[in-house]
């Protein structure tokens, strides 16, 4: 079963008061050097069509730009 996101959105820390809802980007950075850098992403999915318990699941993402610091781990909780 293939599923595709229903909503997605990405926060800012250093613009809280931004909305990115028409982005066409998720945008993804951790700075831990200083503040108002890290923007985390956020994927929602309609699982109202899976009728069995899940074994076993993968989420693939794919870079569209890389920074200096090269690609960094994504993790999906």
């Amino acid at each position: 079963m293939t599923l595709s996101p229903v909503a997605d959105a990405y926060v800012y820390d250093g613009a809280t008061a931004v909305n990115y809802g028409t982005a066409t980007n998720l945008v993804c950075k951790l700075i831990t050097s200083s503040m108002g850098w890290t923007r985390e992403a956020f994927l929602r999915f309609d699982l109202s069509g899976v009728t069995r318990t899940p074994v076993a699941a993968s989420l693939r993402l794919s870079p569209i730009s890389v920074s200096t610091a090269g690609l960094q781990p994504v993790a999906a909780l």
